[in-house]
């Protein structure tokens, strides 16, 4: 079978869409091999090389990546290349495209193109793909404005949970997080993403001061980690809210079902920030087939992962009154909750089922 190279920045046990993303797409895809940075990881993995894929001192500094995909290449005889992160790794793949014949695809993802736009060479990298796949309409409209001439060769495909969230979880486990957490008795709400700026954290905590004070068996779970963990540490201290929010820093993909089995109820507030916006929201997905009704921010693409008032609530993340009706709402209405919460299931089973 013809072997694809996928290289990513960005793979477990990274949070975020881009990184469940590409898992997704290595455990439904056997012929697919991973070159991924080399983080601090524990663990056996077939078919993922992990390398230091930028030189420290050099310049390009990506053209070191080229040399280590050659190797690849000619150790797994690749046919095809696969990159999620069309600069720089878009670079690599139009150099090898033409120092080996060998073709690509383009996944682009959202925030990826506020940057994308600002380079000249991208055109050239796009339109040298055999093939560029954006994982929503939005997205799609997006690229087009940006480079008309590409408008017949993008192609939408929605990107799916991986099926670590439709594995049954052990209620032995569930009892002894919510133990170690103090979940027990709690109505919890959890938030999954790295943590940086554009997904919402501000308001957020803003928001949940307020829920927590008129719902003191509020608990708040965030799993991700990132730049801006320790400033919103402070900010949850200086709100009053530390004591009851979790942070649990960033978790290999197969554990966070677990932890989503406990919540009640899933908030994210995806929002532009200079230039980026949200391509699709995988996370409201992977929430929806574990049960749990969700409160996303209303941003690019989001509304095509969460229908208003059908399978989650949509809100302007800016706007801490909309925030804290709609958590409250599922509060204080669990018929509401469960009906949300039902119909968001049978969406994502549909469209899994549909692929």
């Amino acid at each position: 079978m013809p072997k694809t190279l996928l290289i990513t920045l960005d793979f477990p046990p990274n949070i975020g869409g881009v990184a469940s993303y590409v898992a997704a797409r290595v455990h439904t895809q056997k012929d697919i091999i991973v070159l991924a940075p080399n983080i601090s990881y524990v663990g056996k993995e077939d078919r993922v090389y992990r390398r230091q894929v930028f030189f420290r001192f050099f310049w390009p500094k990506w053209l070191k990546t080229v040399y280590i995909a050659l190797d690849i290449i000619k150790k797994e005889d690749i046919k095809h290349i696969e990159v999620h992160h069309v600069l720089p790794m878009g670079y690599v793949a139009y150099i090898i495209c033409l120092l080996k014949k060998i073709p690509y695809t383009v996944y682009l993802h959202g925030t990826d193109v506020a940057y994308a736009k600002k380079k000249r060479f991208t055109s050239v990298v796009l339109q040298a793909a055999q093939r560029i796949v954006v994982n929503s309409q939005s997205l799609r409209d997006r690229v087009v404005e940006a480079w008309p001439q590409l408008k017949e060769v993008v192609t939408v495909v929605y990107p799916l949970p991986d099926a670590v969230f439709s594995k049954e979880i052990v209620i032995q486990q569930q009892e002894a997080l919510r133990a170690r957490l103090s979940l027990h008795g709690q109505t919890v709400v959890l938030s999954v993403s790295r943590l940086v700026e554009g997904k919402g954290f501000e308001q957020l905590i803003s928001a949940m001061a307020v829920l927590m004070k008129k719902h003191p068996s509020l608990v708040w779970m965030i799993i991700g980690d990132g730049g801006k963990k320790n400033a919103y540490v402070d900010m949850c201290t200086q709100a009053g809210i530390i004591q009851k929010v979790r942070f649990l820093g960033a978790l290999a993909q197969s554990d966070i079902p677990l932890y989503m089995s406990v919540a009640d109820i899933f908030c994210l507030l995806p929002q532009a920030h200079d230039g980026k916006e949200e391509g699709f929201g995988l996370v409201f997905l992977e929430a929806a087939l574990m049960g749990l009704p969700v409160v996303a921010g209303n941003s690019g693409g989001v509304k095509e992962a969460v229908i208003h008032n059908e399978t989650g609530l949509l809100v302007d993340g800016t706007k801490e009154k909309e925030i804290v009706d709609a958590v409250e709402q599922y509060i204080t209405d669990p018929l509401f909750r469960k009906k949300i919460s039902t119909q968001a299931l049978a969406r994502v089973q549909q469209m899994i089922k549909a692929r």
